[in-house]
């Protein structure tokens, strides 16, 4: 959707979408509905979604909260390619790991917002 909003046209959007499931492995599902997806493919797609747009933010709220570990780290792996980019993710998760390896980390604790 965000690429025919940019008008780009149907051939492009076809490749650049191909690449972009490839990326976050749920291409084999692509002529799937969503209702035959499992909750960890549905997550893919969203990360996907919100990756083909090219935008410099992208706001996720525990993107890989469905995920394998394995698959989780790759995604995140992949997340942290986009600083390269001049690009920001600014995500939500209970995953340390991950969290660990942010940048800047905020964090709740009793209503309030601490640095950490």
């Amino acid at each position: 959707m965000p690429l025919i909003i940019k008008g780009e046209k149907e051939s492009v959007i076809n490749q650049k979408a191909e690449k972009i499931l490839k990326e976050v492995k749920i291409v084999n599902r692509s002529n799937h509905f969503p209702n035959e997806l499992s909750g960890g493919e549905q997550q893919r797609v969203a990360i996907a979604r919100a990756l083909i747009a090219k935008t410099n933010l992208i706001l996720a709220d525990e993107p890989t909260g469905n995920l394998d570990h394995k698959t989780s780290k790759e995604i995140f792996d992949y997340f942290l390619n986009f600083k390269k980019l001049n690009k920001a993710i600014i995500f939500a998760t209970h995953n340390r790991e991950f969290a660990n390896r942010a940048d800047y980390k905020l964090s709740i604790a009793n209503g309030n917002i601490l640095k950490t």
